[in-house]
């Protein structure tokens, strides 16, 4: 007992004396590595299924597009606390207890009184008037950056009033309590010497509206930086950079990319600006004008580029590529993802939505030389080969893990996890040599937002972390998605992600935000409106499904079709339908250009983590429930993927989806678990739902006159073969049961009047359905209660015309016709004694006249 107390206060103690981590600005640092050097809780052995969960989620009022940021030692009520910040697309600030999340500090809203935040629809020229890269609210989306010196919290947040004045403000906030602090908020607003778009007498003016304030802020040596871009490529609009004074909030810097040109707008997928340890500034622009018509090495115009920049923003050197025109016609643009400095080099990378890297010598960027020498190396990070699909926006990453080997991660969309070392002597990427992941995204954008952890150098510390969609297109939507943990020595092997245990779902995937990890927790954004916490704690295991009926095997659909991923087969049409044994290929009806989605349950023996793995050519997903456990996705050869989860004894719901294009199709699907070694998923666990049969009345038809003999029939829907008996009701009241095909019931001696008719259909597990109500007459003549011919004469046989002989001016007659059998046929209202019946059938029929009050009734013979 003494030795478990021990154990249990060195564990505090340590943890006490652990100095707590601040994350102060996009991407951690002005290198912008992406890497948490100082995780000292979080590694690849604790970071399991088993011991990593959800820990606590926080509302707030909108998406959030900014990364969290940890700031600790925050005096707050006397104490010193540790906060996250996170602020919404609402224009409002939260500060959340980082550690429990059980305190809000504080929350602000900063939208003026009378105004409220810009929106997307208010970007009426963008994308041709139907702008839907945000969903909605866009007040505050570049990430804010910390003065912890000053406990001090930039922010810029957008708004437009009533009278549609737009408007951009530079906030200060106190730490402390979110007020404003002296001076703030400064309205922007800027104008530069230039004949460039939307100039007017040789001047451009900043323009509220179009600019979009994308990256995250930068606070360098007392000065704010804060960089924009546009809406959809919405002119006229330039790149602009400015800086303000982070005391007294007065413009002190500004920067335009395109002068006398146009576009080049600064958003790198909201990454700040980086900053190199000679105080110079790194930014990449997008589609725009290169240069000047005499000199495309012109530093005033810089569309396509890598620009260097000093804390004065002037132009001290560039690097654009050779193919820029080709990258501005295709909407390819440089600038898609933000730059990464080499920690100790003078190099840096970046990249464009063409999917390729450049490296480039900061010290001698080479501006724009017609055979890109000036490169030093460019590689393509996609495995894509169309070019409008491999887009990169997830900035690259860094770390040099406990043998000093260093290395970056890149993730382009519909593509591969890149692992590729960096060779300290060479100063070059071991490009050959790079570890591709075995995980593809999902079809669109945009790729992967990805961040390092580790403890230092420390063997078994080094995580990386990735956050994409979980499936869909998150360029115009808005998608569920996923956070994964890989061991950042090997990205092919996946260590946990956040569809592995119930519960820890992320919710709505936050684009272009990276993952912050702090303290021993992750925190993501969300368009959940909530910010979402995780940490080491005890995971909750998937409840079963357990199903009231199942029978052997599952229930198979085929589509055919060409793919190069897996469709979305809610919005398609399978071929056919049916079931099957396991999960095999033999319904194809064809060698190439077809899909499967497998549906059923699988039988857990027991509590605990269970792993799955798909072998397949070519690409394969498998889910337990709605967790996506193995994600083997995308065009490949035969290659094995798995994943973990956490499950209780009973019967899972496991769905399996396939696409083959060409060549050769495999697919084999395997399990392992407690007391279950790696081996194919056995038939005698894999179960399918059974469809509770279905039952329609077929005759008496609606509405129909019929006489006091009924019989009810019924058309059954029994794919699983298991009815056990239909129940037919008459005004809610049992009229009798058949337990055998063809399930009907013969009612007789039906009083005269309206009835309403159900069946149930009983299947042999108890479960029932209700067929529709039908409701019917019955109008039996009565025959034997009244004196034919009395009061009425026919002459039969009977051809076209029914001449009536009667004593009684028939004029305002009813007239009833019936067959023999009492089934009634027409109405008729008519002046005189004859009736047109052409439209009768040959046979006997009853004619009933109904005229002041009395009922006269007849046969006749129609020819």
């Amino acid at each position: 007992m003494k030795k478990i107390s021990l154990l249990i206060c060195t564990i505090f103690f340590c943890n006490a004396v652990v100095a707590q981590v601040n994350v102060l600005s996009n991407h951690n640092n002005l290198k912008r590595t992406g890497w948490n050097d100082s995780e000292t809780i979080l590694t690849t052995q604790n970071v399991t299924p088993e011991t990593f969960t959800k820990l606590f989620a926080k509302p707030v009022d909108d998406q959030i597009y900014t990364q969290p940021l940890i700031i600790s030692n925050v005096s707050i009520g006397g104490k010193l606390k540790t906060i996250v910040l996170v602020a919404t697309v609402n224009n409002s600030v939260y500060a959340f207890d980082a550690d429990t999340g059980t305190d809000t500090f504080w929350q602000t809203n900063l939208t003026p009184q009378g105004s409220r935040p810009v929106k997307n629809t208010d970007m009426t020229g963008a994308c041709g008037g139907n702008y839907k890269d945000f969903s909605g609210n866009m007040g505050i989306v570049g990430t804010p950056a910390v003065d912890p010196v000053t406990n001090t919290l930039y922010v810029v947040a957008r708004s437009v009033t009533a009278g549609n004045t737009y408007q951009q403000y530079l906030h200060a906030l106190d730490l402390t309590t979110g007020a404003e602090k002296p001076n703030s908020p400064i309205f922007i607003t800027a104008t530069v010497t230039g004949t460039g778009d939307g100039s007017v007498n040789g001047k451009i003016t900043f323009n509220q509206q179009t600019q979009n304030q994308r990256p995250g802020l930068l606070l360098y040596n007392g000065i704010v930086y804060i960089c924009w871009a546009s809406h959809c490529d919405w002119g006229p609009y330039h790149g602009w950079m400015m800086g303000y004074d982070a005391s007294t909030l007065q413009q002190k810097y500004v920067y335009n990319a395109t002068p006398s040109g146009y576009n080049a707008g600064i958003w790198m997928s909201g990454q700040p600006p980086s900053v190199d340890e000679n105080g110079f500034f790194y930014i990449a622009t997008g589609n725009g004008s290169v240069g000047t018509a005499g000199n495309l090495n012109n530093p005033i115009n810089r569309g396509e580029s890598l620009v260097k920049l000093n804390a004065q923003l002037q132009v001290q050197d560039f690097f654009t590529p050779n193919n820029y025109q080709e990258l501005e016609d295709a909407d390819l643009d440089y600038g898609s993802d933000g730059v990464l400095l080499i920690p100790d080099t003078h190099l840096s990378l970046s990249g464009s939505k063409q999917g390729f890297i450049y490296l480039i010598d900061n010290n001698a960027m080479g501006g724009m030389n017609v055979n890109n020498t000036n490169v030093l190396q460019k590689w393509d990070i996609s495995a894509v080969p169309n070019t409008n699909n491999r887009h990169l926006h997830g900035s690259p990453v860094y770390y040099k893990n406990n043998s000093g080997q260093e290395y970056v991660y890149a993730w382009a969309e519909n593509s591969y996890l890149k692992q590729v070392p960096f060779n300290r002597a060479t100063l070059r990427f071991d490009v050959a040599n790079e570890t591709k992941g075995i995980i593809s995204l999902p079809s669109g954008m945009p790729g992967a937002m990805l961040s390092v952890s580790s403890n230092a150098n420390q063997a078994g510390t080094g995580i990386l972390w990735a956050s994409h969609p979980f499936n869909g297109d998150a360029n115009h939507d808005v998608v569920s998605g996923i956070l994964r943990a890989f061991d950042a020595n090997d990205v092919t092997k996946e260590i946990w992600n956040s569809s592995m245990n119930a519960g820890d779902a992320i919710g709505k995937f936050a684009k272009f935000v990276p993952p912050t990890i702090a303290n021993g927790k992750v925190y993501m954004a969300t368009f959940s409106n909530q910010l979402v916490v995780y940490g080491l704690g005890t995971p909750t295991k998937r409840n079963p499904d357990n199903p009231v009926a199942t029978l052997d095997g599952l229930r198979y659909e085929y589509y055919t079709g060409s793919y190069d991923y897996l469709p979305n087969f809610n919005a398609l049409t399978p071929l056919k339908r049916g079931s099957i044994a396991n999960f095999t290929l033999s319904p194809a009806t064809t060698a190439s250009n077809y899909a499967f989605r497998y549906k059923g349950y699988i039988d857990i023996p027991t509590d605990g983590y269970y792993t799955f793995y798909t072998n397949s050519d070519d690409g394969s997903r498998l889910y337990i429930g709605d967790n996506l456990v193995v994600d083997n996705d995308g065009l490949h050869a035969t290659v094995e993927n798995y994943g973990s989860i956490g499950l209780k004894k009973g019967k899972h719901a496991i769905t399996e989806l396939f696409f083959q294009k060409g060549g050769e199709a495999v697919l084999q699907t395997s399990y392992s678990g407690p007391g279950i070694a790696k081996q194919f998923i056995p038939n005698s666990v894999l179960f399918r739902d059974v469809y509770i049969p279905t039952v329609n009345i077929t005759s008496p038809v609606a509405n129909s006159v019929l006489g006091s003999n009924v019989t009810i029939t019924t058309s059954i829907i029994d794919s699983d073969a298991v009815v056990f008996k239909v129940e037919f009701y008459a005004e809610n009241i049992l009229l009798g049961t058949d337990s055998s095909a063809p399930f009907q019931y013969d009612w007789l001696g039906i009083a005269n009047g309206s009835h309403t008719i159900t069946a149930i259909v009983y299947d042999t597990f108890g479960r029932q359905s209700t067929s529709s109500s039908v409701l019917f007459t019955t109008n039996s003549l009565g025959i034997v209660d009244q004196e034919l011919n009395k009061g009425i004469i026919v002459i039969n046989p009977v051809d076209r015309i029914l001449h009536l002989i009667s004593d009684s001016n028939l004029s305002e007659a009813t007239i009833r016709i019936y067959d023999i059998q009492g089934r009634f046929r027409s109405i008729f209202k008519k002046e005189g004694n004859d009736i047109d019946v052409s439209n009768l059938t040959a046979g006997i029929y009853i004619v009933q006249v109904q005229i002041n009050g009395a009922k006269y009734v007849t046969k006749f013979i129609k020819k």
